[in-house]
């Protein structure tokens, strides 16, 4: 089994690249989905609640994404020891249950390929579950439009949540294969393509 680690600038066209991958048959591990599992666990909304208290949270005691974000993410120049505070809450819990998802593919031993999506790979250090780092590549101008136009995201959230992540350059270093997604769609999936077709030829 081939463990590859999905990594880029924000809005750089992960999402693609990775419904690509699974098309062709690889299964997909999304941290950001864990993530957004792990909010629903009674021990971190109680820890969300000592931290931020009840403003992140809707009238059903459900934590609200959106409002937590806004404490975190408020400005770029906002301290970053918001950000820390709720990495320290939830990273435990992710990265225990992307071991789990892992340690069972392996036991199953039926999956050729598996995809880990994680915005913060190397931040984490969640790359040491790879085998392979896959960097997608677009360059600011296209990543910001996209951000904007399918995300409605403004300048300042876009270079906010892109200040929170490792440098694209540092990304870009420690990448084994890179998809230029500056182009068209087809384009990018053709790219998808033979790097797929790559791992099956390293595993014959």
């Amino acid at each position: 089994m081939v463990i590859v680690g999905i990594v880029g600038g924000v809005a750089s066209g992960k999402s693609l690249v990775t419904e690509q991958l699974r098309k062709f048959g690889a299964v997909i591990i999304d941290a950001d989905r864990i993530g957004h599992k792990v909010l629903e666990k009674a021990d971190v909304k109680t820890d969300l609640r000592k931290t931020w208290g009840a403003k992140v949270f809707d009238e059903h005691g459900l934590v609200c994404r959106k409002k937590l974000a806004a404490c975190v993410f408020g400005t770029i120049k906002n301290d970053r020891s918001e950000l820390e505070k709720l990495e320290r809450i939830t990273h435990p819990h992710i990265s225990t249950h992307l071991q789990d998802c892992i340690a069972n593919l392996k036991k199953e031993d039926k999956v050729d390929v598996v995809v880990l999506d994680a915005a913060i790979m190397f931040k984490t250090g969640w790359n040491n579950f790879c085998d392979k780092i896959l960097f997608v590549k677009a360059d600011d101008s296209v990543r910001m439009n996209r951000a904007q136009s399918q995300r409605g995201w403004s300048s300042t959230e876009f270079n906010t949540r892109e200040a929170s992540q490792t440098p694209i350059e540092e990304k870009l270093l420690r990448a084994d294969a890179v998809i230029d997604n500056n182009g068209t769609i087809e384009q990018t999936c053709w790219q998808t393509k033979q790097f797929y077709e790559s791992l099956d030829l390293e595993r014959s």
